[in-house]
């Protein structure tokens, strides 16, 4: 269900160069950009870029961390219950996995 829309800007000749390549498809030009968006990959354009990219992986790991030391010692402490500690530590490895999986593109 397509349920979000985005608006873009292009030049005549931007267009016409999308309007062709749909009619070649024999597709509407907003399934061509919907194919584009799935079908391509980030590239990054230079060491900054992925530096970045890098340095905010690396924060989003160390609040993980954090996350699963509080988990800890509250469990520990009896302050938790067997399923809040099981929903919130299932959380955890699902973010760790989908983290795993973009690093992996």
């Amino acid at each position: 269900m397509k349920e979000k829309v985005v608006s873009i800007r292009l030049s005549e000749a931007e267009y016409q160069r999308a309007a062709l390549q749909a009619e070649a498809a024999n597709i509407k030009v907003s399934q061509l950009f919907r194919e584009a968006v799935n079908s391509s990959d980030i590239k990054f354009n230079d060491a900054k870029d992925f530096a970045s990219l890098t340095a905010s992986i690396n924060w989003i790991g160390n609040n993980i961390n954090q996350i699963a030391k509080v988990l800890n010692t509250a469990n520990k402490q009896g302050n938790l219950s067997d399923i809040d500690y099981d929903d919130i530590s299932n959380s955890l490895l699902i973010i760790i996995h989908n983290i795993k999986e973009v690093i992996k593109c």
